[in-house]
């Protein structure tokens, strides 16, 4: 299948790597904000991997796993089938660093899918994203947490059919990272947040979200990982030749339903598990102290489950309600 992408400058030959942006938004003294695009096109006939990273302007990491994989690594007159590769999916939010849209609408970008062209600034950005995605065969959103186990860990959202499921699963064992099934079983997809991937899924194309390890900087082991994942992907479906590599670094060989806990207490937290622990229910996780020094709180696990990640986004100051930490519960 091969996306009929609206970029400016943008032709498709085979065994070519191609560039332009999709047509984005224009600032308010009338600057042109595009969204940057590569196209690594096979020259024999295949599926079309669609990868697409920092729809938060803080998760950088996939920029570098696409600069790599699309410049360096794979080799268009080898390759079967197209990758489509988007390095930026929201500028704007790049620009500030910012996790939302600031100073336009504020909005979560993978939380506005699959958009609309007439909607505000950040539903537009998501339109635009979604036109090229949909038509893809395969999809990867490349995130970023901060203080994830090891390398951090694959998300699965198994909410379309049998076979599709079946195929994002395979996404996730081929990358080779932990497994976190974002939806336990008997929830109503209707309560949870719309996303990219959902999206895809529901549409029929098997995806995957990776949760990798920092952000804001970009990190050799991390960008190591990443990369070795979506090559093993390639592999998988048959877009490069090559046998799958175990990925090093802690990997929890199970499937976890992902949960989060959150402090009744403000103040300094100060982790006391590791990260990749197996907890016991009522293990302790993390304190949270005063400025004092004296302890407020202590956060203990409420089931038994793994640590994934202490997601602290800007400092480990919290206040009431914030999120401690997520864990990881087997998946029965």
């Amino acid at each position: 299948m091969t996306p009929d992408l609206s970029a400016e400058n943008f032709k498709s030959s085979p065994g070519t790597v191609e560039f332009g942006y999709l047509k984005g938004i224009e600032l308010s003294d009338g600057t042109k904000v595009g969204i940057p695009i590569i196209s690594v096109n096979g020259k024999n006939p295949g599926k079309t991997l669609f990868l697409i990273s920092t729809l938060h302007g803080q998760e950088i990491t996939g920029i570098e796993i696409i600069r790599q994989i699309c410049r360096e690594i794979v080799d268009p007159n080898v390759l079967n089938g197209r990758i489509v590769a988007i390095p930026i999916g929201n500028p704007l939010a790049f620009y500030s660093s910012s996790y939302h849209t600031i100073r336009y609408d504020y909005q979560d970008l993978n939380r506005c899918f699959p958009g609309d062209p007439n909607g505000s600034t950040t539903v537009r950005i998501a339109s635009m994203l979604w036109q090229v995605a949909s038509k893809c065969d395969y999809l990867i959103d490349l995130h970023c947490i901060p203080q994830a186990m090891g390398d951090g860990y694959s998300i699965v959202r198994p909410i379309g059919t049998d076979f599709v499921n079946k195929e994002c699963f395979e996404m996730a064992e081929a990358f080779g990272l932990t497994i976190s099934v974002s939806k336990p079983k008997n929830v109503d997809e209707s309560v949870l947040q719309p996303g990219l991937q959902a999206c895809a899924v529901s549409a029929g194309i098997p995806s995957l979200l990776l949760e990798l390890s920092d952000w804001r900087r970009i990190t050799r082991t991390t960008v190591e990982a990443g990369v070795k994942g979506v090559l093993n992907i390639l592999k998988r479906f048959g877009m490069i030749n090559g046998n799958l590599e175990a990925q090093s670094g802690k990997v929890l060989q199970t499937r976890l339903i992902q949960s989060m806990i959150f402090s009744s207490s403000g103040g300094i937290l100060h982790p006391i598990a590791e990260l990749g622990d197996a907890l016991k229910r009522g293990d302790k996780v993390a304190r949270i102290l005063d400025p004092f020094g004296d302890e407020k709180e202590t956060i203990t696990a409420p089931n038994d489950s793994y640590l994934l990640a202490y997601p602290q986004t800007e400092n480990q100051a919290i206040a009431t309600g914030e999120y401690v930490a997520l864990l990881g519960n087997e998946e029965s």
